[in-house]
């Protein structure tokens, strides 16, 4: 399910793959069932047919949650369409990231009115948290989120996009084994709680593991309740007085007050040209976006990455992250993203670089902090046809939130955020002088996830390379307080003979970020034959083009 996943190019038509061939047939199905009686509701404003053999592209770290989304696109589905039935579908399929208890960010370009906007729907601390609960919980963002993303951008019914999840929790799936590590990382503490122990232990007691049938009735339940009876009944209804009382007995804090109050945001997005496209990020207090876009913005300036050789452009990243992660700890706690993303101001912190010597954190004025960002989030993408495209990265704020499900619910709940910003970086390139969808990302990995998207980017966009190579090159990050580089142990030799040459201290590591992208380099809609889309090879996810 990895390697040869990994890069679809539009060519690949049609359902190849043999080895989820009577997998589907079965889920096709059970989904078939579901879904009778439900219409496509098709919105208004965008043209009424698709170029002829493609109807979009998908990439998460999923597999079967993509292959959730790749059916809603079949049916009709737009961009929007697709994020949203994989992230419900990844409730299920990957609970140690994604959860009706958690949240995230998104952001969408609406080829209808040529603008990128950004939805927030985080999992946000509880006024009820306080230093006497027993285990803090989060205020759910995930459902509300996702009703306004279908609400305001998608062409199908809501209930249709939930559908696909329902299915798999219902009737089970074999575990992946990207879920099955993670719960092999937690299950002595996860498998203390009894209706985390019913779903997640075999009979004997033992976590489940690659392979085994995960089958999870009372989330199914849950979820066909939302599909039946609105995103409402999770919020205001019974179903939140029953979630209420679930997260009070598994002794979390979850107000019904702040539950029916919760509200998702749309904000503008912050944006830095980059030549004749715009970079867009979510706004803070998503300030990975942020620092994302400065990165960026640092290895374009002055063509200073695609004029570098190799073994220059290791050391740039490295040196360009550490500045940013210096500015990154003045700016954090507020300010004006205009202020923050002034080109002046950003090409003003490259001084003193010197492409063979390293620069000492402490030489600078803000000098980086130490972080502990939590790397457990997911992210996907897609683009439709029409040009929508969406990128999403949705988090619980730890691996399997706070460890415990609210009885009867199957519900995980996140935990409430930390005081560290969280690392959920999705950003979208866009030609808005020709209407069209130029790149689309969403990277996952804590303190890695910036430099890991922003340097992808560099090699694919400023040095237009292949997506699939800069995607899966070794990387390397300067992670700022200690002053350490750390590499992935598949880096060149001398590439990493030039980081020690230069005077950086090193540490190898396993592995840094996930990143999921498309890359539509003559525009999309126009030129659909020039996108490519891919999945990180470090994980285990799943990337199509139709």
């Amino acid at each position: 399910m990895r390697q040869s996943l990994n890069m679809v190019r539009i060519a690949r038509r049609g359902w190849r793959e043999r080895r989820y061939g009577a997998r589907l047939r079965q889920f096709g199905t059970t989904l078939a069932l579901l879904l009778s009686g439900c219409g496509s509701d098709v919105g208004g404003g965008l043209p009424a047919a698709a170029p002829e053999g493609f109807f979009g592209a998908v990439a998460g770290d999923e597999p079967r949650a993509a292959l959730a989304a790749r059916e809603i696109l079949v049916q009709g589905g737009n961009a929007a369409d697709a994020v949203v039935a994989y992230l419900f579908a990844a409730t299920v399929t990957y609970p140690s990231a994604a959860s009706l208890g958690g949240g995230g960010v998104c952001l969408v370009y609406d080829p209808v009115t040529n603008q990128v906007e950004a939805l927030e729907f985080p999992a946000t601390r509880s006024r009820a948290s306080g230093p006497a609960a027993e285990r803090p919980t989060a205020v759910p963002g995930l459902p509300r989120g996702l009703y306004a993303l279908n609400s305001r951008y998608g062409r199908l019914r809501f209930e249709q996009l939930i559908a696909p999840a329902e299915a798999l929790a219902r009737f089970g799936h074999p575990m992946s084994r990207t879920l099955a590590d993670d719960l092999a990382l937690v299950a002595p503490a996860l498998l203390q709680d009894s209706s985390s122990r019913s779903v997640f232990a075999k009979r004997n007691k033992q976590p489940l593991a690659q392979g085994d049938d995960l089958v999870q009735l009372d989330l199914a339940a849950t979820l066909s309740q939302i599909r039946t009876r609105g995103v409402g009944e999770f919020y205001g209804g019974m179903l939140a007085r029953r979630l209420s009382d679930g997260v009070a007995a598994m002794g979390g804090t979850l107000d019904l007050a702040e539950l029916r109050d919760y509200a998702p945001r749309w904000t503008s997005t912050a944006a830095l040209p980059v030549g004749y496209r715009l970079v867009h990020a979510a706004l803070p207090p998503a300030t990975s976006g942020i620092a994302a876009l400065e990165l960026l913005r640092l290895l374009d300036a002055d063509d200073r990455y695609a004029d570098a050789g190799p073994p220059e452009r290791v050391h740039l990243i490295v040196e360009a992250g550490l500045r940013v992660q210096a500015d990154r700890a003045a700016w954090s706690a507020g300010g004006d993203s205009a202020v923050i993303l002034a080109t002046d101001r950003l090409d003003g912190l490259m001084a003193g670089y010197a492409s063979d010597r390293a620069t000492a954190p402490a030489s600078f004025a803000d000098a980086p902090v130490a972080t502990t960002e939590n790397p457990a989030a997911t992210g996907v993408v897609a683009v439709d046809p029409f040009g929508q495209a969406a990128a999403c990265v949705v988090t619980m704020n730890n691996l399997f939130g706070v460890g415990r499900m609210a009885p009867g619910l199957g519900i995980i709940m996140a935990a409430p955020p930390s005081s560290q910003p969280q690392s959920l970086v999705p950003l979208i390139v866009a030609n808005h002088n020709s209407s069209q969808v130029v790149f689309v990302g969403a990277a996952s990995g804590g303190l890695a996830a910036v430099p890991a998207l922003a340097t992808t980017m560099a090699e694919a966009l400023l040095a237009e390379g292949s997506l699939d190579r800069a995607i899966a090159a070794s990387r390397a990050l300067h992670i700022g307080d200690p002053d350490l580089v750390v590499y992935e142990a598949g880096l060149d030799a001398e590439l990493r003979d030039g980081l020690a040459g230069a005077g950086h201290t090193l540490r190898e590591v396993p592995e840094l970020g996930l990143v999921n992208a498309i890359l539509c380099p003559e525009g999309l809609p126009a030129n659909p034959e020039s996108c490519t889309v891919a999945t990180d090879p470090r994980g285990l996810g799943y990337a199509f083009i139709n």
